[in-house]
């Protein structure tokens, strides 16, 4: 009996990995950035003031959104789901983390006409909120810059003020103080 539970939730995240990434591969191989600027596809999931968007206007970043980096984040997310969560709380967390990076990216092309900034600095703080345990042990393998650390903090702030945030912070049983 347990085979089958097992076999059944393993087959359930094996299909929700792939979908996701799935969907990543297509995002960056099927839609190649000379592409996207003719396309209107590219929206944001939350929306920004005009001072928002202009206080990132005035930002660059050398850096530029990488496939290294989705890889690298995605097995990242991976290991500290498995070792961090149940199997309950792990297809929003998934879903949360990788709308977060699809935001910031279509974010930065909306500003700066490509994938500016680094996506490392947006998936370290987007663990670090959904997250909180683990924050500690994520280290950024490089040096941010103001205008990646800055399209962080605005993915922080909405993430923060949104349910799921809230859904996905640890909860204390009814019968503990």
């Amino acid at each position: 009996m347990m085979d089958k539970h097992i076999i059944r939730i393993t087959s359930y995240l094996s299909t929700i990995a792939i979908i996701t990434l799935g969907i990543l591969y297509y995002v960056l191989h099927h839609a190649p950035v000379n592409a996207l600027s003719s396309s209107t596809d590219l929206t944001t999931y939350f929306s920004y003031s005009p001072g928002e968007i202009q206080a990132l206007e005035q930002l660059n970043s050398e850096k530029v959104m990488t496939e290294a980096e989705v890889d690298q984040w995605t097995q990242i997310v991976f290991e500290l789901v498995k070792e961090n969560r149940s199997k309950d709380d792990a297809t929003r967390l998934y879903a949360y983390f990788f709308a977060a990076q699809r935001d910031a990216a279509a974010l930065s092309y909306q500003i700066k006409k490509k994938l500016s900034g680094s996506l490392s600095t947006v998936s370290q703080k987007t663990l670090c909120l959904l997250l909180p345990n683990t924050c500690a042990s994520l280290h950024a393998s490089e040096k941010t810059d103001a205008y990646s650390l800055k399209i962080a903090q605005k993915k922080w702030q909405k993430l923060s003020l949104t349910k799921f945030a809230n859904d996905l912070k640890p909860k204390k049983k009814p019968w503990t103080r």
